[in-house]
């Protein structure tokens, strides 16, 4: 892709490939190599010379002192870093930003973007466990190397960086450095670049482990405690490694064969790769670690997990649900840990059952977000649908049909795009929720509400808003004309009311559909119940608890069949023999917060516990990952 900065009196271009399944771009232009503008100006712009969409971009601004018309003080530093937050209208304007300070005497000396995408592939964060239980560990001060803690937080995450058409990989440490080996065997985290001594094979052993060797001196890596080396060729027992998936577990999986979505059928025998458009709680896949052998197996929406025979069994203590994870160029293939099968997809319903030896297309798989999907419920008692065609109404009793559920896609901030399933002919396709004129149906009004476009732009973009009225959670939708959704008569939905309020009808009832069983995970770790009912969020691996919905807020079942409920002391358990609600904000990044009754936000206290003594949903510890 290609972006142009324009400072006003000078241009560049950057060009940069986008990483397969990665959704973030770090990259630098504007560099030394380019005649910077003489002055910084008041403001930049940047303009987007690509077919694709770009969600956000941040900018770090480094500047170096004129020499000519220098007014930096005496002792402040040669160079100085101002940040930039940019923002994007619509796809053929271009990203504005304003400096954070005046700045008037300065030279662009470097400017690095951080490019978002849109896209739902995940990146590839992972773990590393030792032969002895430990995690690798990538020490904050100094990128000191260890395997000494078995628990996984930030420092034992890595991102794998993966070539395409290639087996090299590279480990990327939490502090941006790199996982090397240099020619005397010796392991570091200290290189910023990439080179040949940061370059890795992963060889995928038959029980689910990895040797990883170093490409260009071909020594295995492995050790234990601070004995971290690579200086044999020879796999042994302690340069084996188990690779944790080090992000939310729930997903969606879409066969690359196919191009279509593992889910669950209706009559929930097996699961098949039929779904063109991954829409409702059949179509969320839990990919759940087995720390006892280092494998994987697949669980359905229904809790049950997949076999090699396609059958699913609601015991996964058997072998026969556990699978090897491949990884080839940031996708993945399921190997049978009995057998060595690889998973495919069989038939036109696409059952899943492993029965090739052999890896392609059709038993290759890519692990995407699973992003909010939510019932509206307007204050007439009815739910928005768009069973009627393109224009969103509320006039169904009931949601019942994929037609009233409508998926939540995070563009930064608070703004967040709608989509709707409609159908092309005889292909299910989602489509954005598009306010204002409409060329294609013909709609003039500036306060239009169609679900019709795939055409990304500020009409299809929504601040989201939460608020609690009469012990109702409710959510509204604030379109580009600065106004917000709201029912009309005749249940159609238009871009016209001037506030968020049930009086103005402006305001829906919402329930999340695709999280019936539901797990929460911090930079801390995961939630889990301890064996006295109190929650900590600060565990390796996560319950799975059940969501229940009652006037737009949620209550937690806990699988002993305990409710969260906040004590007198304000700590969390699974106490509860009667459901407590919850107020939910869903936020960025498949985030939300919990707000009790007293309007208090559920917060991770630092040792683990979950306490309900936070103030601002936006808040880091209170904000968990769904």
């Amino acid at each position: 892709m290609d972006l142009r900065v324009s400072t006003g009196k000078r241009d560049c271009t950057l060009s940069s490939s986008r990483p397969v399944n990665e959704s973030v771009v770090t990259t630098t232009f504007c560099q030394k190599a380019y005649p910077p503008p003489p002055r910084l100006p008041s403001a930049l712009a940047l303009f987007c010379a690509s077919s694709e969409t770009i969600a956000s971009l941040s900018c770090c601004l480094t500047v170096a002192c004129s020499a000519k018309r220098s007014k930096c003080s005496a002792g402040e530093p040669a160079t100085r870093s101002h940040c930039f937050l940019f923002y994007c209208t619509s796809s053929s304007s271009p990203f504005l930003a304003h400096p954070s300070a005046q700045i008037d005497c300065l030279r662009i000396y470097k400017l690095s973007a951080t490019i978002a995408f849109p896209i739902d592939v995940l990146a590839n964060h992972y773990s590393l466990i030792n032969h002895a239980g430990t995690y690798l560990t990538c020490e904050t001060f100094g990128g000191k190397l260890n395997c000494v803690t078995r628990s996984l937080k930030k420092k034992q995450i890595f991102t794998l960086e993966t070539d395409e058409g290639t087996d090299v990989v590279r480990f990327r440490t939490h502090l941006g450095t790199y996982l090397g080996v240099d020619i005397d065997g010796k392991v570091s985290a200290n290189a910023d670049e990439a080179g040949a001594n940061n370059q890795f094979v992963i060889e995928a052993q038959d029980d689910g482990r990895w040797a990883i060797r170093s490409h260009e001196h071909g020594f295995y890596f492995g050790g234990s405690g601070e004995g971290l080396t690579a200086f044999v060729k020879e796999i042994s027992e302690d340069r084996l490694w188990s690779m944790h998936l080090a992000q939310h577990p729930m997903v969606t999986l879409y066969n690359v064969k196919r191009k279509a979505f593992v889910h669950l059928p209706d009559d929930g025998e097996g699961l098949t790769a039929d779904e063109i458009v991954a829409w409702g709680p059949d179509a969320v896949i839990s990919i759940v670690f087995n720390p006892e052998n280092g494998s994987y197996s697949i669980q359905g929406a229904n809790g049950m997990y997949l076999t090699a025979s396609g059958a699913l069994i609601a015991d996964n203590s058997d072998t026969s649900s556990h699978f090897v994870l491949e990884i080839y160029s940031g996708r993945v293939s399921f190997k049978t840990v009995d057998s060595h099968k690889y998973l495919t997809c069989l038939g036109s319903q696409g059952l899943c059952k492993a029965t090739k030896s052999a890896r392609t297309d059709d038993e290759t798989f890519e692990m995407r977000n699973a992003y909010p999907q939510i019932t509206l419920k307007s204050v007439n008692g009815k739910y928005v649908s768009i069973q009627g065609g393109i224009e969103p109404s509320a006039n169904q009793k009931s949601a019942s049909t994929d037609k009233e559920i409508f998926q939540m896609e995070p563009l930064g901030g608070d703004q967040f795009q709608l989509m709707g399933l409609t159908m092309t002919g005889k292909d299910a396709q989602a489509k954005y929720f598009h306010a204002g004129p409409d060329a294609e149906s013909g709609h003039a009004g500036e306060d239009g509400v169609h679900v019709n476009t795939l055409e990304l732009g500020a009409n299809t973009t929504f601040n989201v808003e939460f608020s609690g009225e009469a012990g109702v959670n409710y959510i509204a939708f604030k379109a580009s004309n600065g106004k917000y959704l709201a029912q009309q008569m005749n249940g159609y939905l238009k871009a016209k009311a001037d506030e968020a309020s049930a009086d103005a009808k402006s305001v829906f009832e919402f329930s999340i559909v695709n999280r019936p069983r539901i797990a929460f995970r911090t930079t801390r770790g995961f939630a889990r119940t301890m064996e006295s009912g109190l929650i900590e969020i600060n565990k390796s691996f996560p319950d799975v608890y059940s969501l229940e919905g009652a006037d737009g807020k949620f209550a937690i079942l806990d699988q002993s069949g305990k409710y969260w409920t906040v004590g007198d002391n304000l700590n969390t358990s699974a106490a509860g023999a009667s459901p407590q609600y919850f107020y939910v904000e869903l936020y960025q990044n498949s985030r939300l917060s919990l707000r009790t009754e007293g309007g208090k936000y559920l917060r991770v206290d630092q040792s683990g516990p979950l306490v309900a003594n936070g103030t601002d949903g936006a808040d880091p510890d209170c904000q968990f990952e769904y």
